[in-house]
Parts: structure tokens; sequence; C-alpha cells
């Protein structure tokens, strides 16, 4: 075996040893500036956001937003907000999800945000079916300040701590679907919810 190659190879055999230190680049930032790259990404996507402090305010703000958006219709809600407590007193049309592509309206709970790219990170399961997140017009989505990355890579180190095994599908969500095929127009919601509104929740405010 060639010097190069030993090197390379030794190089990735330290990394597979849990003492082996995370590298710098991997640690978030102070919780302020993760915030700030956020938000600034949001708005970078065309996505909308606000913050709250309970599950009240959680409540509260789903339904504005809907009247906003005109939605008085049903509207689809995954297992997971419920087994989070949130929307027990909402006066909303819920239907639990899977959407049968009928709603126009979907809320939804993120496994993370990724500062860097103003992106949500959304898991498949039985209790937040992939559909939900891509057929309603309308996706609102509720994320913990506390799971708010900095980065791809610290989303990486955490599923590997947390997570025994992989899902079936991670869908990483950077603001409204868009699409320049059709005439080198920006035309949005081509292929996906045309707005997305992150409703961020930050407990012991």
């Amino acid at each position: 075996m060639n010097s190069a190659r030993e090197t390379i190879l030794q190089k990735l055999l330290r990394g597979r040893r849990e003492d082996v230190p995370i590298p710098d680049t991997y640690c978030a930032p102070e919780i302020e500036d993760r915030v700030t790259a956020f938000t600034r990404g949001l708005e970078k996507v065309f996505a909308t956001y606000t913050f709250v402090t309970s599950n009240t305010e959680v409540t509260n703000e789903i339904e504005n937003y809907l009247q906003q958006q005109g939605n008085t219709g049903e509207v689809v809600v995954t297992g997971d907000i419920r087994k989070a407590g949130l929307l027990e007193d909402s006066s909303l049309r819920l239907v639990d999800a899977p959407t049968r592509g009928e709603e126009a309206s979907a809320i939804t709970l993120a496994y993370a945000g990724i500062a860097e790219t103003g992106s949500l990170v959304l898991l498949s399961g039985a209790d937040s079916p992939v559909t939900t997140n891509f057929l309603p017009d309308n996706i609102i989505c509720v994320l913990k300040q506390d799971d708010l990355l900095n980065d791809m890579e610290s989303l990486w180190l955490r599923m590997q701590s947390e997570k025994q095994s992989m899902p079936r599908a991670i869908n990483i969500v950077t603001g409204p679907s868009r699409t320049a095929d059709v005439e080198q127009t920006i035309q949005i919601g081509a292929h996906g919810p045309r707005r997305v509104h992150v409703i961020i929740l930050v407990e012991n405010a």
C-alpha cells in the first residue's frame, strides 16, 4: 500500500472512533446568531415566520394565519403535532394526516431547522406522512427553537446520536416550491406548497 493511500485510510478510521472530537466547524454558534441566520434565510426564500412562547400562542398564530389566507375548510394535521400537545383547544376543522389532496393547508412539526440555509428538516414516519409536506398550498411548520441547528453537518451528527435507524425519507424544505422551467419565469407552487409559514416556539422564554 502506498503512503498516500495509507494516510487517507488512517484518517477515515480515526473518523469512526468515538474518542475523536467533533471538528470546530460543526459546533453551532450562540442561539441568537442561529436564529438571526435562520430567519434571514427564510426571508431570502420568501417563507414567512413568527415567534411564540407557548402552545396557546401556537394555536392562535395558526388560526390567525389561516384566516388571513382565507382558509375556512379542513386542515390536515400530523400526528407529531398532536403528540406535542399542540392545537388541543383549536377551533379549526382538523383532519389527521395523510392528506387526501383536497385540503388547502397542513400543519406539521419540524425535526430541525438549518440556520445556514433557512431550511426545515421533516422526517417521514407513521405520525408524519411525506405527502402532508407537499400537496397542500399552505404549509405551516412548527419549529422548536432548541431544534435549530447551525448546518447540515450538525443535522447528521444529531441524527446519528438520536436515531437507531434512518427514516424512509428525510425532506429538507427551503421555502415554497418554485421553478423557472416555464419561459424562464419564476413560478411559485409549481410542484409543491405556495406558502411556507414557520412558527418558531421559544420555550422557557
